[in-house]
């Protein structure tokens, strides 16, 4: 068991006497303990291209998502799929491996990456962490995206409402590219 889930658990137990106000606080309190480690993508981008650095990169969008576009050597992660099915299948390259994870903005990897980071860890992974802003974060660094025919500067952003936080809202895609 993740020692920061241990310390949320027992930190919710002790602040669910409390009045609702304190409860409300005991919530904030669990979600920033619960929090995977992120990497902004500027970093992220250094790190995939350092000799002799090891890094996987997960994305945990929708099939549909990926496939308008993704980061170069991003695997695919259909998120639906148990975390024990992932680590079974995909865990073994963990080992010496820096793992990022990431999907839109950020929601829908930091609580794959929660899920799976313990037993990755335990398979030498040297670090599990989620791409700050997720895809959207790393558009907006103007950095490559690519899908199944090359470069693309299209970013699926999961709906209307979220393609507002790409700095270039009219570069959002729902389909790929044919």
């Amino acid at each position: 068991m993740h020692p920061c889930f241990l310390l949320a658990v027992l930190g919710l137990a002790a602040l669910s006497t409390f009045a609702p106000a304190q409860a409300q606080t005991a919530a904030q309190v669990q979600s920033k303990l619960l929090e995977p480690p992120q990497i902004s993508a500027g970093t992220l981008a250094k790190q995939m291209t350092a000799l002799g650095r090891k890094v996987l990169i997960f994305d945990t969008r929708s099939k549909p998502e990926y496939l308008v576009s993704h980061l170069k050597g991003a695997i695919w992660v259909d998120s639906e799929r148990s975390p024990d099915t992932f680590v079974a299948k995909l865990g073994v390259k963990a080992k010496g491996a820096d793992i990022v994870f990431y999907c839109t903005m950020g929601a829908r990897s930091a609580a794959y990456a929660l899920q799976v980071m313990d037993a990755l860890s335990h398979m030498g992974a040297r670090r599990v962490s989620v791409l700050e802003n997720g895809i959207i974060g790393w558009a907006n660094a103007g950095l490559t995206l690519v899908d199944s025919k090359g470069v693309t500067k299209f970013v699926h952003t999961y709906d209307q409402e979220t393609a507002k936080n790409l700095r270039k809202p009219e570069l959002a895609r729902f389909e790929p590219r044919r």
